[in-house]
């Protein structure tokens, strides 16, 4: 009975340990369960109503603050309501900086300052942000979740604040803000220069050393101008009948004069120039000008009182209208390659005062169609104080212009010793190899000088030529021929002549006339101040001192002046270097050439008159002055390679591989695998969520970190390992107590 008992006792209390047993391997395995989901997320308390922000762990352990609205819970709400209502501050106070921020930027040129500040909520640092004074948001914000979600924060827009509450908006633009900023105003063009100031004529100009009163008295006085067109105007006057020429004004200047000329590098305007060319950054109050005069006497001493003494002054003082320091160039301002315009430049040197040339021979050139043209351009320059004092050609009373009164009635001889009246011949020499055409047509351009001859010259004898006008009509060879080519307000003359052969040709000029004292047909030839064009970058009084020049014509000028006339013939009207000559030449490669030579020379007669028993008249020569020496020749072309035919290749067969077996690999047969059996797992119990009014939207398709398995596929192969470990071990017990 006892033993019976015993037995059935025995039972129970191993059935009681199996329930134990039992009891334990589910807990282990519900533990297990457990364990490993909190090893993937730690998940906070959540209050009810509120929506939860799962922090996952960022590489570089910062943790980022989402910008949706949310707000971070504490186990304590006292806490969060305080940290609720600093928030709500800590916008408040960043609205209202952004509003101030923008009322001065609207006032001010200076753009919005930017910060960066380090954010801590909840004990958690916030990443670092930049803010801006705009306060605009520059990311789009999410709206805040009425359910329990798990996701990853981003990082805090730069111009929105790590703490803003969940009160904030969720429709905040992300755009920037419609105003323009005050740094680059919406009116503005980036980069739009600078308006430069306009320049200021308002005001005066001191105008200094001004002869007057009969050449006794020097003063200074003030010019008023309103603009920049205003005329600097004339100078005091200085009347007399013999005493005005004493002091002659010649111009204003930007610096005093130096021993009665025109100082280095100074400029010179007429009383017709503009301030604005006189000034052409405005007038200050420190603005003057110079008066530059010629003065028979001392410069810088008035004129004696005494009639006397006043003679003897100006008689001593003529020899002032001297034409000195002259200088003449041949093709000084003509490009190498247009001096022979037919060929091409091989080569160009200077040494010294000869100026050599050496172009490519042509063969393909002729004697018609296509020629060896030849252009030259003299210039005669003068003293520039000497050439306005003759352009101004100072007037005594009853006698007239000083330098030109004997020119009325004159027969103007070209005798070399008749010296009554003022000429300066224009001497060009050309080679005895070079072609002159039977008619050749030129250039002359001066404001103070005009041609009245042109000289055939062999040595010491010189032969009047007859003169064409632009038009082909002769004109003769008289003192008049070139009366009707002159203007009085062009410095151009162009004229033909007849050259008759002649390789030096010599134009005479003479001063312009100014009306019946100074010319028999009472012609006003003299161009005006106000007439004269001013050169680009000169003034009225620079432009008549220039260089006077004598040019041929080109063949495309005379096309133009004829353009009914065919090629050759305009090719038969300029100077010329033969074909054949032009072949000699490049034979000996540049060392034989062509010369071309020029001078200047002539005659001053100034006349004053008479005052008692002293005449007030003097010829002054004008001493010869030699030209550059221009050298022309050609040189012969580089030969040219004979034509070779073109290699052609020899023709190769071609080449064929030789045919190869196609190889097949031997047949295998089919490997198939043994069947395997179906394995089925067993069935798993389904652990229960512990959230059950609230849907918890986990991601159980993820893998674990570690494992590289899915979530439940883990936790089911624990627990079921588990549960077979617990009922191996109640067999084991079964067996033992068997």
């Amino acid at each position: 009975m006892k033993e019976m008992k015993r037995k059935v006792n025995g039972d129970k209390t191993s059935r009681h340990s199996i329930k134990r047993h039992q009891l334990g391997v589910v807990g282990v395995a519900v533990t297990a369960m457990v364990f490993f989901a909190n090893s993937e997320v730690n998940i906070h308390a959540l209050e009810t109503g509120e929506t939860a922000t799962v922090i996952a762990s960022e590489t570089n352990n910062t943790a980022n603050i989402s910008n949706n609205g949310t707000r971070l819970v504490s186990s304590d709400r006292g806490s969060a309501e305080s940290t609720r209502a600093s928030q709500t501050s800590n916008i408040n106070n960043t609205n209202s900086a952004s509003n101030s921020s923008n009322k001065v930027a609207e006032g001010s040129s200076e753009s919005p300052a930017t910060s960066t500040e380090t954010k801590e909520a909840g004990g958690l640092a916030g990443s670092s942000e930049t803010t801006t004074a705009s306060g605009q948001a520059n990311d789009s914000l999410e709206s805040a979740s009425p359910t329990r979600s798990r996701r990853v924060a981003r990082s805090t827009p730069a111009s929105i604040p790590a703490s803003t509450p969940t009160s904030a908006p969720a429709s905040t633009p992300t755009s920037a803000p419609a105003s323009t900023p005050a740094s680059t105003p919406a009116s503005t063009p980036t980069g739009a220069p600078a308006s430069t100031p306009t320049a200021n004529y308002n005001g005066s100009v001191s105008l200094i050393g001004q002869w007057t009163n009969e050449s006794r008295v020097k003063n200074d006085t003030v010019g008023n101008y309103t603009t920049g067109t205003d005329k600097l105007g004339s100078p005091l006057a200085n009347p007399g009948l013999f005493r005005g020429i004493a002091k002659t004004f010649l111009g204003w200047s930007d610096k005093p004069p130096v021993d009665g000329k025109i100082a280095e590098g100074a400029r010179l305007f007429s009383p017709e120039d503009t301030v604005a060319t006189a000034f052409p950054n405005g007038i200050g109050g420190d603005s003057k000008l110079y008066g530059v005069y010629s003065s028979l006497n001392d410069q810088d001493t008035p004129l004696p009182d005494s009639t006397f003494g006043m003679g003897l002054s100006l008689l001593s003082g003529m020899d002032k209208f001297a034409i000195e320091d002259n200088k003449v160039k041949i093709d000084a301002g003509v490009k190498a390659d247009d001096v022979l315009p037919n060929t091409n430049l091989n080569e160009e040197t200077i040494t010294g005062d000869t100026r050599k040339i050496l172009d490519v021979y042509k063969p393909e050139n002729n004697d018609t169609t296509k020629v060896n043209e030849v252009v030259l351009t003299s210039e005669f320059e003068m003293d520039k104080t000497t050439a306005m004092l003759v352009y101004r050609n100072p007037h005594v009373g009853y006698v007239g212009p000083v330098l030109s009164n004997t020119y009325k009635g004159n027969n103007f001889s070209i005798d070399k010793n008749d010296k009554t009246y003022t000429y300066v011949d224009l001497n060009v020499n050309l080679d005895k190899d070079m072609v002159v055409p039977d008619k050749f047509f030129a250039e002359f351009n001066g404001y103070s000088w005009r041609p009245v001859y042109a000289l055939g010259v062999n040595g010491e004898n010189k032969e009047v030529l007859n003169v064409f006008s632009p038009s082909d009509l002769a004109l003769g060879n008289t003192k008049d021929s070139f009366n009707s080519l002159v203007s009085n307000t062009d410095p151009k003359v162009t004229f033909g002549i007849e050259t008759k052969g002649y390789k030096n040709i010599t134009i005479r000029v003479i001063l312009r006339s100014s009306g019946d004292q100074d010319s028999d047909s009472r012609a006003n030839e003299r161009i005006a101040e106000s007439d004269v064009v001013a050169d680009e970058g000169k003034s009225i009084a620079e432009t008549i001192v220039r260089n006077m020049t004598l040019r041929s014509l080109t063949s495309a000028d005379l096309k133009k002046l004829f353009p009914t006339k065919s090629d050759e013939e305009i090719n038969k009207m300029v100077i010329r270097i033969a074909q054949d000559k032009a072949k000699e030449l490049a034979e000996t490669n540049g060392q034989t050439v062509l010369t071309v030579k020029g001078s200047v020379e002539g005659n001053v007669f100034a006349n004053a008159g008479r005052i008692s028993f002293l005449t007030l008249s003097s010829a002054l020569p004008i001493k010869k002055v030699e030209s550059n020496v221009l050298e022309l020749g050609y040189v012969k072309p580089d030969p040219q390679p004979n034509p070779q035919p073109n290699p052609q290749p020899n023709p190769q067969p071609d080449v064929k591989p030789n045919p190869q077996p196609d190889v097949k690999p031997d047949p295998q047969p089919d490997v198939k695998p043994d069947p395997q059996p179906d394995v089925k797992p067993d069935p798993q119990p389904q652990p229960r969520t512990q959230v059950e009014k609230k849907k918890v939207d986990y991601d159980y398709s993820k893998r674990l970190a570690k494992t590289g398995t899915s979530k439940n596929d883990s936790l089911l192969a624990i627990g079921g390992l588990s549960i077979l470990g617990g009922i191996g071990l109640l067999s084991k017990r079964r067996k033992e107590q068997d």
